[in-house]
């Protein structure tokens, strides 16, 4: 005759630091399998440091178990995890009135890990949106762009025509006025040089030509005269025949 399953409550000390939860709490689930107890919730509580060491280990992970089973495999089930190394103690309560709101709530570490998903999918959902975001801004800029492109080449294009057209007006006109205005005053400065230079010119030569025919007329007045005079005192020294003393007496004065 088959028993009647009842709802219990496990509370499993396991050691901590020898990998996950579900690495961890892989004993309890052969224990149970091998009793033919149902598993309803299997959740850690908690990671706390022992009162004492148990076993070598300091620091022990609390494992929440809700399972159905007979009556009669409960002792089996106590034997076995005492028999488990890695059941470092366990405590088992019947529930009869155990309600499902209760299997489903959280525990601390449960609530912990909960906390911590829903900060991961906010983070993943704002990424995402900022993705779509950027996704959007990138569609309009792309449709806007080549428009907004063209337009402002077209403005640029324009302004740099009606420069060059206006540089183009104005630099014939005022270079024409610059050549016109520099051949005017080149021109004024060669008529200036051309009056000045003839008349300089002969009034230097006429200057400079009297002074000179003054220099000759002087250097030919003067030089007849010192010649003949020259001339005249040296034949007299040359030409005087020479004085005859007689002998014997003194020559006449």
């Amino acid at each position: 005759m088959n028993e009647t399953k009842r709802t219990y409550e496990g509370m499993f000390v396991l050691p901590a630091g020898i990998g996950d939860f579900e690495t961890v709490a892989e004993p309890i689930r052969r224990i149970m399998a091998r009793n033919e107890a149902e598993i309803l919730a299997l959740n850690p509580w908690d990671e706390r440091r022992l009162a004492y060491e148990i076993q070598g280990y300091r620091r022990g992970v609390y494992a929440l178990v809700y399972f159905k089973a007979e009556t009669s495999k409960i002792r089996e089930i106590e034997h076995d995890c005492q028999l488990e190394e890695h059941v470092l103690r366990l405590l088992i309560i019947r529930r009869d009135n155990l309600t499902q709101e209760t299997i489903e709530a959280a525990t601390p570490a449960t609530a912990l890990q909960r906390k911590a998903e829903a900060r991961e999918r906010e983070k993943a959902q704002a990424q995402a949106e900022q993705a779509a975001a950027e996704s959007s801004e990138t569609e309009k800029t792309s449709e806007n762009g080549p428009a907004e492109t063209t337009n402002e080449n077209a403005e640029q294009a324009a302004a740099e025509t009606g420069e060059t057209e206006k540089a183009s007006e104005n630099s014939p006109a005022e270079t024409t006025s610059e050549n016109a205005e520099q051949a005017a005053a080149e021109t004024g400065e060669t008529e200036k040089t051309s009056e000045n230079s003839p008349a300089e010119t002969t009034s230097e030569n006429a200057e400079q030509a009297p002074a000179e025919t003054g220099e000759t007329e002087k250097t030919s007045e003067n030089s007849p005269a010192e010649t003949t005079s020259e001339n005249t005192e040296q034949p007299s020294e040359e030409n005087d025949p020479p004085k005859t003393v007689p002998e014997g007496g003194s020559a006449e004065a």
